[in-house]
């Protein structure tokens, strides 16, 4: 009985998320490999079909608050292992008896069949199998911020295969991701479960695995793929399994080598990232003439080190506004916000460009408080920007509800009184005694004279040339605050000053 192994160590990269974001990383990087994580093993056999999926432990890797590599405290990278068989002993004349497909992570020492970090391929050994398939799959799954875009991230793949008469590949793609802005990406919908199909006629005709299972376009990358070539015994030139052959022509090739920035935009932000190892007895072609097809023995891939450039990131701000009880025309506006990697300080810019506030800190959960001076009125969805002070290009917009803010008005009342008698073309003087708001103060009289810049008590000379009574119509404070207003003066224009005497009776 033949049998298959591939070894797989795992893959990383991080990713920082969401919305705002500068377009480089500046040259600050990371790398690790599956070796950093606690030991896990997975298996699928003809037993199970399907094993349980299992996550590995979350490594700190990154000092986001420093943006550098280092420890934080805070889990930056985890993994998630799932396998599968299809099609075991297909029509019952299959004869292995162990078709399995296993996958681990962790270290030199696990209790996993073949070599450590590995996945291993149960083959057929009979031409009844030749649609026999299965896959060991890794995701990683970036946390708190952690993050790279599809230009800063990479890793090198193999798939170094022994002599098979099967075929291997490896397929990944981006599960989550956001452009520059935050929108989420358009990304491949994978159905691994579609490689239950996948038989020498696929093969043969040029279907990859790749096409088999969704996962081409924008996000995606694939090592060891057919040519469509119906025959692929040759010894080289194909991408797809030969006899007696330890090296295909996709070995040793990085992610960013068989497609720059992943099919995306450089600037783009991954934050999941699935890869697996897939092998099929297709095309189940004899290439060594010893009467079987479909079979292998011993081949092996691997992922090399994972390097990263993590980016600035600022998300999820959230603000609120309340009226400054010490200056009620003030709006005081709090808002909270997660930043990565980025300066630590950070600038809060109004809709024109000026700066109104600061804030200092790194992670999640960062609060700058700011004062928007009033007396402010109702503005709902007030636009503010969070830039790091550092890097003009990592920015955030936010919105937040300004409240109307004015000082609140007192009762106080204004009383005209003065008046008297005049000479025609003569002129005498009111006055207005005012309890209470802020001066100066607005008058309008009855007459519809305004007088502004007024104080309690003030002259305000009149020259009425028939008989007026004054009162006041309205009155306003410095605050623009109504008041009560009362009283009234009268005053007499007495015709001839030559004949006052006789007019008042004397």
């Amino acid at each position: 009985m033949k049998k298959l192994h591939v070894i797989l160590p795992f893959l990383l990269f991080f990713l920082g998320g969401f919305i705002a974001m500068n377009a480089q990383c500046d040259g600050n990087t990371v790398s690790f490999n599956e070796d950093d994580f606690d030991p896990l093993t997975i298996k699928a056999d003809e037993a199970t079909m399907v094993a349980t999926p299992v996550t590995s432990n979350c490594i700190d890797i990154w000092d986001a608050g420093l943006a550098s590599s280092g420890t934080d405290g805070i889990g930056d990278v985890e993994i998630t292992m799932t396998a599968e068989i299809f099609n075991p002993n297909a029509n019952g004349t299959c004869n292995d008896g162990d078709f399995l497909v296993s996958a681990a992570i962790g270290g030199a020492a696990l209790p996993c069949p073949g070599p450590s970090s590995s996945s291993d391929f149960g083959g057929s050994t009979s031409d009844d199998c030749v649609c026999e398939s299965g896959y060991a799959c890794y995701t990683y799954t970036f946390k708190n911020g952690f993050n790279s875009t599809a230009a800063g991230l990479n890793a090198a793949v193999t798939s170094s295969n022994g002599s098979t008469e099967g075929h291997e590949s490896m397929v990944g793609w981006v599960t989550q991701g956001t452009d520059a802005m935050g929108n989420p990406l358009a990304l491949p919908a994978v159905n691994l479960g579609a490689m239950a199909t996948y038989c020498t006629a696929d093969y043969n005709g040029g279907v990859s695995t790749s096409q088999q299972i969704g996962a081409t376009g924008p996000g995606t990358f694939a090592v060891d793929e057919p040519t469509g070539i119906t025959n692929d015994c040759a010894t080289s030139g194909q991408s797809g399994e030969d006899t007696e052959s330890g090296d295909n022509p996709n070995d040793n090739t990085d992610a960013q080598t068989q497609n720059p920035n992943w099919g995306l935009a450089p600037t783009d932000i991954i934050t999941e990232y699935t890869v697996c190892w897939i092998f099929t007895t297709a095309p189940g072609t004899d290439c060594d003439g010893d009467g079987d097809t479909g079979v292998g023995t011993n081949p092996s891939g691997s992922i090399g080190n994972i390097t990263v450039c993590p980016v600035c990131t600022i998300s999820n701000a959230t603000a609120t506004a309340v009226c400054d009880t010490a200056d009620p025309n003030n709006a005081i506006v709090t808002v909270t916000f997660d930043a990565f990697n980025s300066s630590g300080t950070f600038n809060i810019l109004d809709a024109g460009g000026a700066v109104v506030g600061t804030a200092t800190g790194g992670g999640m959960g960062v609060m700058a408080t700011f004062t928007v001076v009033g007396p402010t009125t109702a503005t709902p969805g007030a636009i503010f920007t969070i830039e790091d002070s550092a890097d003009p290009t990592c920015t955030f917009d936010f919105m937040v509800d300004i409240p109307e803010c004015i000082v609140p008005c007192m009762d106080y009342t204004a009383t005209i009184s003065g008046g008297g008698q005049i000479c025609n073309s003569g002129s005498v003087d009111l006055m207005v005694a005012i309890t209470g708001g802020t001066a100066p103060y607005t008058l309008v009289l009855s007459d519809g004279t305004t007088v502004t810049g007024y104080n309690s008590g003030d002259a305000i000379p009149v020259s009425p040339t028939t008989n007026t009574t004054y009162g006041i119509t309205s009155v306003s404070d410095a605050d623009n605050c109504p008041g009560m207003v009362a009283g009234s003066a009268e005053v007499m224009v007495i015709i001839s000053c030559a004949n006052a005497g006789s007019l008042n009776g004397n």
